[in-house]
Protein backbone atom coordinates (compact mmCIF):
# COMPACT_ATOMS: atom_id res chain seq x y z
CA UNK A 1 0.00 0.00 0.00
CA UNK A 2 2.92 2.34 0.67
CA UNK A 3 4.03 1.76 -2.91
CA UNK A 4 0.51 2.17 -4.29
CA UNK A 5 -0.14 5.38 -2.36
CA UNK A 6 3.38 6.71 -3.08
CA UNK A 7 3.84 7.88 0.49
CA UNK A 8 6.97 8.06 2.67
CA UNK A 9 7.47 5.28 5.23
CA UNK A 10 8.27 6.65 8.68
CA UNK A 11 8.23 3.66 11.04
CA UNK A 12 6.51 0.41 11.99
CA UNK A 13 4.25 0.67 15.00
CA UNK A 14 3.41 -1.94 17.66
CA UNK A 15 0.12 -3.83 17.55
CA UNK A 16 -0.72 -4.42 21.23
CA UNK A 17 -4.04 -6.13 20.43
CA UNK A 18 -2.54 -8.65 17.97
CA UNK A 19 -1.97 -11.45 20.51
CA UNK A 20 -5.59 -11.31 21.75
CA UNK A 21 -6.91 -11.23 18.18
CA UNK A 22 -4.86 -14.32 17.29
CA UNK A 23 -6.14 -16.13 20.39
CA UNK A 24 -9.74 -15.40 19.43
CA UNK A 25 -9.15 -16.64 15.88
CA UNK A 26 -7.56 -19.84 17.19
CA UNK A 27 -10.30 -20.47 19.79
CA UNK A 28 -12.48 -22.32 17.30
CA UNK A 29 -9.69 -24.42 15.72
CA UNK A 30 -10.27 -28.14 15.20
CA UNK A 31 -8.07 -30.92 13.75
CA UNK A 32 -9.76 -30.34 10.37
CA UNK A 33 -9.93 -26.55 10.42
CA UNK A 34 -7.67 -23.75 11.67
CA UNK A 35 -8.02 -19.98 11.55
CA UNK A 36 -5.09 -17.55 11.74
CA UNK A 37 -4.70 -13.79 11.59
CA UNK A 38 -1.96 -11.21 11.43
CA UNK A 39 -2.04 -7.41 11.78
CA UNK A 40 0.60 -4.74 11.12
CA UNK A 41 0.55 -0.94 11.36
CA UNK A 42 2.95 1.66 10.01
CA UNK A 43 3.26 5.43 10.15
CA UNK A 44 3.71 7.22 6.80
CA UNK A 45 3.71 10.88 5.74
CA UNK A 46 3.06 13.01 2.69
CA UNK A 47 1.99 16.54 1.79
CA UNK A 48 -1.31 18.02 0.68
CA UNK A 49 -0.18 21.29 -0.86
CA UNK A 50 2.01 22.78 1.90
CA UNK A 51 0.45 20.77 4.76
CA UNK A 52 2.37 17.75 6.01
CA UNK A 53 0.06 14.83 6.72
CA UNK A 54 0.72 11.94 9.10
CA UNK A 55 -1.13 8.71 8.34
CA UNK A 56 -1.36 5.29 9.93
CA UNK A 57 -1.88 2.29 7.66
CA UNK A 58 -3.27 -0.88 9.21
CA UNK A 59 -3.11 -4.19 7.26
CA UNK A 60 -5.14 -7.19 8.44
CA UNK A 61 -4.95 -10.73 7.00
CA UNK A 62 -7.17 -13.65 8.01
CA UNK A 63 -6.84 -17.24 6.75
CA UNK A 64 -8.88 -20.46 7.06
CA UNK A 65 -7.29 -23.84 6.35
CA UNK A 66 -9.54 -26.88 5.79
CA UNK A 67 -7.72 -30.21 5.83
CA UNK A 68 -8.69 -33.50 4.25
CA UNK A 69 -9.62 -34.86 0.83
CA UNK A 70 -7.38 -36.19 -1.95
CA UNK A 71 -5.75 -32.82 -2.65
CA UNK A 72 -4.97 -32.15 1.02
CA UNK A 73 -7.63 -29.52 1.68
CA UNK A 74 -8.59 -25.94 0.87
CA UNK A 75 -7.00 -22.67 1.97
CA UNK A 76 -8.74 -19.28 1.96
CA UNK A 77 -7.31 -15.88 2.87
CA UNK A 78 -8.68 -12.34 2.89
CA UNK A 79 -7.07 -8.99 3.57
CA UNK A 80 -8.13 -5.47 4.54
CA UNK A 81 -6.27 -2.18 4.74
CA UNK A 82 -7.44 0.76 6.91
CA UNK A 83 -6.22 4.38 6.75
CA UNK A 84 -6.45 7.20 9.30
CA UNK A 85 -4.67 10.50 8.87
CA UNK A 86 -4.33 14.04 10.29
CA UNK A 87 -2.06 17.07 9.89
CA UNK A 88 1.33 16.67 11.51
CA UNK A 89 1.17 16.94 15.30
CA UNK A 90 -2.61 16.46 15.45
CA UNK A 91 -2.74 12.67 15.21
CA UNK A 92 -4.29 11.14 18.39
CA UNK A 93 -2.03 8.55 19.99
CA UNK A 94 -4.81 6.13 21.01
CA UNK A 95 -6.59 6.00 17.65
CA UNK A 96 -6.34 2.23 17.39
CA UNK A 97 -7.10 1.30 21.00
CA UNK A 98 -10.74 0.44 20.28
CA UNK A 99 -9.96 -1.70 17.24
CA UNK A 100 -9.00 -4.74 19.33
CA UNK A 101 -12.65 -5.35 20.21
CA UNK A 102 -13.72 -5.39 16.57
CA UNK A 103 -11.85 -8.65 15.93
CA UNK A 104 -14.19 -10.86 17.98
CA UNK A 105 -15.58 -13.90 16.11
CA UNK A 106 -19.20 -15.02 16.42
CA UNK A 107 -18.47 -18.66 17.30
CA UNK A 108 -21.94 -20.12 16.44
CA UNK A 109 -21.87 -18.36 13.08
CA UNK A 110 -18.28 -19.47 12.53
CA UNK A 111 -19.19 -23.12 13.24
CA UNK A 112 -22.11 -22.97 10.77
CA UNK A 113 -19.88 -21.35 8.17
CA UNK A 114 -17.19 -24.02 8.68
CA UNK A 115 -19.80 -26.78 8.36
CA UNK A 116 -21.13 -25.28 5.13
CA UNK A 117 -17.62 -24.94 3.73
CA UNK A 118 -16.86 -28.53 4.68
CA UNK A 119 -20.05 -29.70 2.93
CA UNK A 120 -19.15 -27.75 -0.21
CA UNK A 121 -15.66 -29.19 -0.20
CA UNK A 122 -17.07 -32.72 0.14
CA UNK A 123 -19.33 -32.08 -2.86
CA UNK A 124 -16.32 -30.99 -4.90
CA UNK A 125 -14.41 -34.08 -3.87
CA UNK A 126 -17.38 -36.32 -4.72
CA UNK A 127 -17.45 -34.93 -8.27
CA UNK A 128 -13.70 -35.47 -8.55
CA UNK A 129 -14.04 -39.01 -7.27
CA UNK A 130 -16.49 -39.91 -10.03
CA UNK A 131 -14.07 -38.64 -12.67
CA UNK A 132 -11.21 -40.54 -11.05
CA UNK A 133 -13.36 -43.68 -10.98
CA UNK A 134 -14.05 -43.45 -14.71
CA UNK A 135 -10.32 -43.07 -15.40
CA UNK A 136 -9.38 -45.96 -13.12
CA UNK A 137 -6.97 -43.74 -11.19
CA UNK A 138 -5.03 -45.24 -8.32
CA UNK A 139 -5.80 -42.24 -6.18
CA UNK A 140 -9.50 -43.05 -6.42
CA UNK A 141 -8.69 -46.66 -5.46
CA UNK A 142 -7.23 -45.42 -2.16
CA UNK A 143 -10.31 -43.34 -1.48
CA UNK A 144 -12.57 -46.19 -2.55
CA UNK A 145 -10.99 -48.34 0.18
CA UNK A 146 -13.26 -46.40 2.56
CA UNK A 147 -16.36 -47.16 0.50
CA UNK A 148 -17.22 -50.85 0.18
CA UNK A 149 -19.85 -50.44 -2.51
CA UNK A 150 -17.54 -48.34 -4.63
CA UNK A 151 -14.70 -50.84 -4.15
CA UNK A 152 -16.62 -53.58 -5.94
CA UNK A 153 -17.44 -51.37 -8.91
CA UNK A 154 -13.91 -49.96 -9.04
CA UNK A 155 -12.30 -53.41 -9.02
CA UNK A 156 -14.39 -54.44 -12.03
CA UNK A 157 -13.59 -51.26 -13.95
CA UNK A 158 -9.93 -51.51 -13.01
CA UNK A 159 -9.68 -55.09 -14.37
CA UNK A 160 -11.33 -54.03 -17.66
CA UNK A 161 -9.06 -51.02 -17.83
CA UNK A 162 -5.94 -53.11 -17.13
CA UNK A 163 -6.90 -55.71 -19.74
CA UNK A 164 -7.41 -52.98 -22.33
CA UNK A 165 -4.11 -51.31 -21.41
CA UNK A 166 -2.29 -54.66 -21.50
CA UNK A 167 -3.59 -55.35 -25.02
CA UNK A 168 -2.61 -51.89 -26.19
CA UNK A 169 0.75 -52.11 -24.42
CA UNK A 170 1.70 -55.38 -26.07
CA UNK A 171 1.21 -53.92 -29.53
CA UNK A 172 2.89 -50.65 -28.61
CA UNK A 173 5.86 -52.40 -26.98
CA UNK A 174 6.43 -54.59 -30.03
CA UNK A 175 6.34 -51.59 -32.35
CA UNK A 176 8.61 -49.53 -30.11
CA UNK A 177 11.07 -52.40 -29.67
CA UNK A 178 11.35 -52.86 -33.41
CA UNK A 179 11.82 -49.13 -33.97
CA UNK A 180 14.32 -48.90 -31.12
CA UNK A 181 16.33 -51.87 -32.38
CA UNK A 182 16.51 -50.39 -35.87
CA UNK A 183 17.46 -46.95 -34.55
CA UNK A 184 20.04 -48.42 -32.20
CA UNK A 185 21.65 -50.43 -34.98
CA UNK A 186 21.81 -47.38 -37.26
CA UNK A 187 23.11 -45.18 -34.46
CA UNK A 188 25.72 -47.71 -33.40
CA UNK A 189 26.90 -48.20 -36.97
CA UNK A 190 27.21 -44.45 -37.50
CA UNK A 191 28.98 -44.05 -34.17
CA UNK A 192 31.43 -46.84 -34.94
CA UNK A 193 32.28 -45.31 -38.31
CA UNK A 194 32.76 -41.90 -36.69
CA UNK A 195 35.05 -43.35 -34.01
CA UNK A 196 37.03 -45.24 -36.67
CA UNK A 197 37.45 -42.08 -38.75
CA UNK A 198 38.54 -40.04 -35.71
CA UNK A 199 40.82 -42.77 -34.29
CA UNK A 200 38.70 -42.99 -31.15
CA UNK A 201 38.14 -46.00 -28.87
CA UNK A 202 35.25 -46.38 -26.40
CA UNK A 203 36.39 -47.31 -22.87
CA UNK A 204 34.16 -48.52 -19.99
CA UNK A 205 34.97 -47.65 -16.37
CA UNK A 206 34.03 -50.83 -14.43
CA UNK A 207 33.68 -48.83 -11.20
CA UNK A 208 31.22 -46.20 -12.43
CA UNK A 209 29.79 -47.75 -15.61
CA UNK A 210 30.72 -44.58 -17.49
CA UNK A 211 31.82 -44.90 -21.14
CA UNK A 212 34.41 -42.42 -22.45
CA UNK A 213 36.48 -42.13 -25.58
CA UNK A 214 40.19 -41.61 -26.14
CA UNK A 215 42.84 -42.35 -28.73
CA UNK A 216 42.63 -45.76 -30.38
CA UNK A 217 46.40 -45.66 -30.92
CA UNK A 218 46.74 -47.23 -27.46
CA UNK A 219 45.41 -50.60 -26.39
CA UNK A 220 45.07 -49.83 -22.69
CA UNK A 221 43.79 -46.85 -20.70
CA UNK A 222 44.19 -46.46 -16.92
CA UNK A 223 42.05 -43.91 -15.00
CA UNK A 224 42.88 -42.41 -11.61
CA UNK A 225 39.97 -43.07 -9.20
CA UNK A 226 40.32 -39.64 -7.54
CA UNK A 227 40.14 -37.72 -10.85
CA UNK A 228 38.56 -39.33 -13.97
CA UNK A 229 40.32 -36.69 -16.07
CA UNK A 230 43.71 -38.11 -15.03
CA UNK A 231 44.23 -40.86 -17.61
CA UNK A 232 47.29 -42.86 -18.72
CA UNK A 233 47.42 -44.77 -22.03
CA UNK A 234 49.85 -47.51 -23.02
CA UNK A 235 50.33 -50.42 -25.39
CA UNK A 236 52.29 -52.38 -22.78
CA UNK A 237 50.11 -55.20 -21.43
CA UNK A 238 52.28 -55.42 -18.31
CA UNK A 239 52.14 -51.70 -17.46
CA UNK A 240 50.37 -50.89 -14.15
CA UNK A 241 50.54 -47.38 -12.57
CA UNK A 242 49.33 -48.62 -9.17
CA UNK A 243 51.96 -48.57 -6.43
CA UNK A 244 53.88 -45.57 -7.67
CA UNK A 245 52.36 -43.21 -5.09
CA UNK A 246 49.97 -41.43 -7.44
CA UNK A 247 46.74 -42.99 -6.12
CA UNK A 248 44.51 -45.85 -7.20
CA UNK A 249 44.22 -46.61 -10.91
CA UNK A 250 41.57 -48.68 -12.73
CA UNK A 251 42.03 -50.31 -16.12
CA UNK A 252 39.23 -49.37 -18.52
CA UNK A 253 37.50 -52.05 -20.60
CA UNK A 254 37.50 -51.59 -24.36
CA UNK A 255 34.03 -51.36 -25.89
CA UNK A 256 33.38 -52.13 -29.58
Amino acid sequence: MIGVLKVEFVKDEPVPYLANAQKRFAAGNTPNHTSTTDIATAMVRYHINSIQIEERLRAWVGCDNFRGGPSGGQHYCSAQVGRQWAPKGKFPGDVFNAIEHSFAIDQPWNERWNAEMTRKIKEVYAAGNKLIKDQGDQLNARMAAQQNAFNQSQDMHQRQHDEFLATMKRGTDMSMQQAAASAKANHQMAGDWADYSLDQQKRLDPNTGRVTKDSSAYSYTWVNDSDPRNRTQTNDVNFNPNGNGTGNWTLQLNVR
